[in-house]
């Protein structure tokens, strides 16, 4: 699989296939896009002010731990991120 060439920074979160996904348009009356052949969230970079690989280590850390889900919302996600700078 290939994406077209991006000229800023993005993170992709691939949801594995295996998984249970229910894949809809969000909107009824057009398409802005096309959705991806495979389950994939993009984050574009340009609109947060976090270098893309602490956002990639924070999501990731909340991925590998299901349990520390909880926190997200709360100030103790918002000091694991800064703290991951």
């Amino acid at each position: 699989m290939s994406f077209s060439v991006r000229r800023y920074a993005a993170v992709a979160i691939r949801v594995d296939s295996a998984s249970s996904v229910i894949r809809r348009d969000s909107t009824p009356f057009w398409r802005i896009e096309k959705l991806p052949p495979e389950p994939l969230i993009e984050l574009d970079c340009r609109r947060v002010d976090i270098h893309p690989m602490v956002l990639a280590r924070w999501i990731r850390f909340y991925n590998d731990n299901p349990a520390a889900r909880i926190e997200l919302g709360t100030r103790a996600a918002e000091d694991r991120l800064v703290a991951e700078r």
